[in-house]
């Protein structure tokens, strides 16, 4: 076998992926790069391995496809990354693998194996060895030891199998110098600006692509998963920043990124630095970005515009004080309502993410997020069910505030995991549906937004979410 390594994105079925659009267009459905496995294969590749990305989520694999693609390259070490939902799927993968390719070794990591290690290792044997948290420092390591025949146990952040017990050792610390990696190993995706797409409620048109140029989140949101990265917030410095935009504008021609970061904004003089930056290169390049309500004002979202901002998400989650104070968000409604009209105001386009069923959650506090969410000048809405995460604040706590059955294979944000006392599944839905129908069929959304199809950037966005909404309103009534 070849000294190297296969890092995949674990598949899902078509079921999984498509939901009640299964069958109908695949092409409205977001598809996010595996970030993570770009930055473990370049560092990995520039420490003497070979390395190849199969992103079979992408590329529409079955697990058979997958397994197939990834034994042909004769490796002898498989890398698999997975969230909560998708973790049935890679031991099923894995499986196939070591059917295929005996003496493969396979190598689990991402959020799922670092919130829950030693239960994963247990329920699934054909995981040789699990990563817990950052990867890259660890995965060489690990890769080294095996190389050379030696023993695994001193390598903190692995959890793996040792005379038929469960070995966990301890946290790998977190890097602190973030630009200490090579550039992410975009050259090894399929050919970005064809199969990546930002999700419906981004207007940026074609030729997007999302990047994170930090890590760890200082914000307390009981929901969040702070696994991977952990609280403290470290960030790329904006020179290595603007060399991955140029890399993606000159080489793979990207025009509209998506800063997929827990928040783009939490520190001024890096933004300040980054958006000045931004503008010396004079690349007719967009961008959106995730924020906080209270990380924003009017001077650093002049400059935001100025540098080439034309899209702000912003997390609401609820209308209620009470349910932002129960999720520990730290905003308050008005802080939302003025951080959304200043935004307005400067010509960028405002979308929220909103939640429904959270802990502490009434039909009182619902009508207070409907009424709230009428009155703001919001653009587009994501909207998602309240989903413990394993190893969260929530997780950790949820018996306090409602019921819920913690199958890893149901953790997904679009059906009700977790019911709060007093409700139940059906009131949950019944909100999330007139929250949506009466956002988005305010007059006033239907004419901005009919004006935007004379925006040929905008056009085939607007049409493939109506198409969308038409799909999953007649594949219910069918059903």
């Amino acid at each position: 076998m070849v000294k190297g390594i296969v890092l995949i994105n674990t598949p899902l079925s078509e079921s999984d992926r498509f939901g009640v659009l299964k069958g109908y267009i695949d092409d409205m459905i977001a598809v996010q790069p595996p970030l993570g496995l770009c930055y473990l294969a370049a560092y990995i590749r520039q420490n003497g391995y070979e390395a190849r990305i199969l992103d079979s989520l992408a590329l529409h694999h079955s697990i058979e496809q997958a397994a197939a693609e990834a034994v042909k390259f004769g490796f002898k070490y498989i890398g698999l990354t997975s969230a909560t939902m998708a973790i049935g799927f890679a031991h099923d993968l894995a499986r196939k693998i070591k059917e295929k390719a005996p003496g493969t070794t396979v190598i689990i990591g991402g959020p799922h194996i670092t919130a829950l290690p030693q239960d994963s290792m247990e329920r699934f044997p054909n995981f040789d060895f699990g990563v817990m948290g950052e990867g890259e420092l660890i995965l060489k390591e690990l890769l080294d030891s095996l190389e050379a025949g030696l023993p695994v146990d001193a390598i903190k952040g692995i959890v793996f199998r040792k005379d038929g017990a469960i070995i966990r050792n301890p946290r790998q610390e977190y890097l602190k110098d973030l630009d200490t990696l090579p550039m992410p190993a975009w050259d090894l995706l399929p050919e970005l600006i064809r199969h990546y797409r930002l999700p419906l409620q981004n207007l940026s048109g074609g030729n997007s692509f999302s990047v994170i140029t930090s890590r760890g989140c200082p914000s307390k949101c009981t929901f969040c998963d702070r696994a991977i990265f952990g609280a403290k917030f470290r960030r790329h410095s904006p020179f290595y920043v603007v060399e991955m935009l140029k890399d993606l504008y000159h080489k793979h021609g990207v025009r509209h990124i998506h800063f997929h970061d827990d928040n783009f904004f939490v520190n001024r003089q890096h933004m300040i630095d980054i958006f000045s930056l931004i503008k010396k290169e004079k690349m007719q390049l967009t961008w959106s970005s995730l924020g906080r309500v209270d990380f924003v004002d009017r001077d650093i979202l002049k400059m935001a515009r100025e540098a080439g901002c034309v899209q702000l998400f912003f997390g609401i989650e609820s209308g209620s004080q009470k349910i932002l104070d129960t999720i520990r968000k730290g905003i308050t409604p008005v802080q939302v309502k003025t951080a959304l009209e200043i935004t307005k105001s400067l010509g960028i386009e405002t979308a929220g993410c909103v939640m429904v069923g959270n802990p502490g959650e009434t039909r009182e506090t619902l009508e207070e997020t409907l009424k709230f969410l009428r009155g703001i000048k919001l653009d587009s809405l994501s909207m998602t069910f309240t989903t413990p995460f394993p190893n969260t604040d929530l997780w950790n706590s949820i018996e306090h505030y409602g019921v819920m059955k913690k199958d890893w294979n149901n953790l997904n944000v679009y059906e009700p995991v977790f019911i709060p006392y007093g409700l139940d599944s059906e009131t949950l839905k019944y909100y999330m549906k007139t929250i949506i129908r009466k956002f988005y069929f305010r007059p006033s959304f239907i004419l901005t937004h009919l004006g935007r199809l004379f925006d040929r950037r905008r056009w085939k966005n607007i049409i493939r979410g109506a198409l969308q909404l038409f799909l999953l309103s007649s594949v219910k009534k069918n059903a």
